[in-house]
């Protein structure tokens, strides 16, 4: 059974799972990336579902990680799904309908849909997604005036894979539903899984995932609208690929063994010399032989006398001396000929068999050397892999000093920041400032310089700020309120009884010191002084509780006013007691104009709200540097890659031009530079010794003739 692998995290493949086996298919998962669901977002979330009037689902595992903690029957009544799988998913749970779009399945085709134009303006849209996600369907509905609330509710988490027993029998092809699944999956292949899942067939069901399979290394991506549709496809797909595969196979097969049979060719004349060439001297033998058969027998008559007898036996004596003589002289040119012929025959054979044997090593040497060069591409590509994967181990394990300077900075400026905020921590946040810039002052990097500048422009606006000591200024508060009790009031001195007259001394007579006490007397019954206020005579001994009391009241909700940096009811409440004080106290007891001179001095205190921004400055040169480093940081790793890329395609190329220059080297061994041969060093005795062939036949005819 063919097994197709689901790349996805671990909570959502069941489906994909029952999809397979319901094609006939087996599914094996491997998860790169897990699924971690944010609680804080998960917290606020239910508030958010209630304010909104539309929510957008991006994704399945959005809606099972939001769903079981929403009741939709608060919410609203339109949902918005990128997907027919979300789109089921969400009707499980929502009583309301849902509507996807009909021409896509991304945020693009979302945008399209008529559901926008029908909202009221100024709409809230509530996006529930992962952390991370595309901020288009979010930029382009706040340019066409909604507001835009952003759930993300869940982390996209690395996830180790075991590739111990994992063995790539009868894996087919592999679907992938993200970019940042491909991308994480890819980072985690192991040197010896590389080149298998490069050359894998992969499915996905968005161009945008395809892109990013292409990048990361994937050699054939296929855009499907589902994975039902990617499985109804295999069959045909498995039987259109494997046949060319087995093509290249068959013809890398023919390629390696073309020079074993073209040396085979190449042999086969210098064996094939021997069997004909003889055959030629043994044609020309016979018929050097039958040259003294070919004369005519010498019929002698008789004559009837013996000496005629005598005379035709000496010329029939002589005839055949002759004849043996000249067919033995034949027979011996024809050997030496055949002999000479022989030698020069194994002699180009022996050549031709060096030639052979030199282009046998030759094709030898070069398969060697293409095996290797082969073996040194697999080691060169593995290499790269894995320096690619220690480079990115080390960017993100360990990082610069200054980049922990600058995280370090940005910590502490923010728990300064909301120091200022909470309880106007003034000192503590030059504090801060001052610390951090001792110690970026000992680093001279230019990048720093936005940083520096940003840290001295806000300690300077720091320094310059009227700075209140709420601790000390609440205790001097505290000592006014326990200072009440003694404050004298105005009835106290006013009633008080005046001191009596000294009487003189009795110089006249009796009447007339009788007449003098009767009229001192009579003037210390009325006492006349006079007082600015009238209310302090109309107070009541037990209303005087109630004035102390009042401005006790006074002082703390002046104290409360410090501690919340509200300068206004500060300022009042003081103004208030003062002139209460003024009122009803007596302003000349040295005891409550000491009380006074304290209560102006408070006054005096400039009590008022610092802002949020009196850091900002600060935070944002930080955070750009942060975000410059960021950038800067994917663009090398994305240079880095595409040298490793372009190192490794190099050795590919060669090992290709090798590949395409064996066969040719095997077709055409003529144009093979060799050291020189024998048979090529001695071309003109080869000449030579095929004149006498041509010249056989003329001399053994001549003879035959003469004989």
């Amino acid at each position: 059974m063919p097994t197709l692998l689901i790349i996805r995290p671990s909570n959502r493949p069941q489906q994909d799972i029952q999809t397979c086996h319901a094609a006939g298919w087996q599914a094996q998962v491997l998860s790169p990336i897990e699924i971690e669901a944010n609680r804080s977002a998960l917290k606020k979330l239910p508030e958010q579902f209630k304010q909104a009037d539309v929510v957008f689902w991006v994704s399945p595992t959005t809606i099972e990680t939001a769903a079981p903690h929403l009741n939709f029957s608060d919410g609203p009544k339109a949902h918005i799904t990128v997907g027919q799988t979300s789109q089921h998913t969400l009707a499980q749970f929502s009583p309301y309908p849902v509507v996807s779009p009909e021409d896509g399945n991304d945020s693009e085709a979302v945008l399209r849909m008529p559901i926008w134009k029908n909202l009221p303006p100024n709409a809230r849209v509530l996006i529930i997604r992962g952390h991370g996600g595309r901020d288009f369907l979010a930029d382009k509905l706040t340019e066409l005036g909604f507001q835009i609330d952003i759930a993300e509710i869940y982390f996209r988490r690395p996830h180790a894979i075991d590739w111990q027993n994992f063995k790539t029998e009868d894996i087919a092809a592999a679907y992938v539903t993200s970019g940042e699944l491909a991308r994480e999956f890819f980072h985690q292949i192991p040197p010896q899984f590389s080149r298998f899942f490069e050359s894998l067939l992969y499915f996905t069901h968005h161009p945008r995932i395809a892109d990013a399979l292409r990048i990361v290394g994937a050699k054939h991506v296929e855009t499907v609208t589902s994975l039902s549709a990617a499985l109804s496809s295999m069959p045909q797909r498995s039987q259109a690929v494997n046949p060319v595969e087995d093509n290249k196979d068959t013809q890398q097969v023919a390629n390696t063994a073309a020079p074993a049979s073209e040396r085979s060719e190449n042999t086969r004349p210098s064996e094939q010399i021997k069997p004909t060439q003889p055959q030629r001297v043994e044609a020309s033998m016979p018929e050097s032989n039958n040259l003294p058969q070919n004369n005519a027998p010498v019929i002698i008559k008789q004559s009837g006398g013996k000496a005629l007898a005598a005379g035709a036996t000496v010329l029939a004596l002589l005839s055949l001396g002759a004849s043996g003589f000249l067919f033995v002289q034949g027979q011996n040119v024809l050997k030496n000929q055949e002999l000479e012929f022989n030698q020069k025959i194994d002699k180009a054979a022996l050549g031709e068999s060096e030639n052979a044997s030199l282009l046998k090593d030759n094709l030898n040497r070069q398969t060697a050397i293409q095996a290797e060069l082969d073996r040194l591409n697999n080691g060169q590509k593995n290499n790269s892999d894995q320096i690619l994967q220690t480079q990115k181990a080390y960017q993100e394990l360990l990082k610069g000093r200054i980049n922990w300077l600058v995280d370090e900075a940005e910590s502490m400026l923010n728990t300064a920041s909301q120091q200022l905020m909470l309880s106007g921590n003034l000192q503590g946040a030059v504090s801060v400032l001052e610390h951090i810039d001792s110690r970026l002052s000992r680093f001279e990097q230019p990048e720093l310089i936005p940083i520096k500048q940003a840290i001295s422009n806000d300690l300077a606006a720091l320094k310059n700020r009227p700075y209140v000591d709420i601790s000390a200024t609440a205790l001097r508060l505290d000592r006014l309120e326990s200072g009440i009790s003694g404050l004298p009031l105005v009835l106290d001195g006013v009633l008080k009884p005046g001191a009596a007259p000294v009487e003189a001394a009795n110089s006249g007579t009796w009447w007339e010191n009788t007449w003098e006490k009767s009229l001192n007397a009579l003037k210390g019954l009325v006492e006349v002084r006079h007082l600015d206020s009238n209310d302090a005579m109309l107070i009541s001994p037990d209303q005087t509780y109630f004035i102390r009391e009042n401005l006790r009241l006074r002082l703390l909700d002046a104290r409360i006013a410090l501690l919340q940096h509200n300068g206004e009811v500060y300022q009042s409440d003081l103004n208030n007691v003062e002139a209460t004080v003024k009122q009803y106290f007596d302003s000349k007891s040295p005891a409550t104009q000491s009380w006074l001179k304290e209560l102006v001095e408070l006054k005096a205190l400039d009590v008022r709200m610092i802002s949020d921004d009196s850091l900002k400055a600060s935070l944002s040169a930080v955070r750009a540097y942060q975000e410059g480093s960021r950038i800067q940081m994917t663009t090398e790793e994305a240079a880095q890659t595409q040298d490793a890329e372009k190192t490794a395609s190099a050795p590919a190329a060669t090992t290709e031009q090798a590949t395409t220059a064996a066969p040719a080297a095997a077709s055409a061994p003529q144009s093979l530079e060799a050291p020189a041969l024998p048979s090529e060093n001695k071309k003109e005795p080869a000449a030579e010794a095929a004149k006498p062939q041509n010249q056989t036949k003329p001399a053994a005819k001549i003879k035959g003739e003469q004989a």
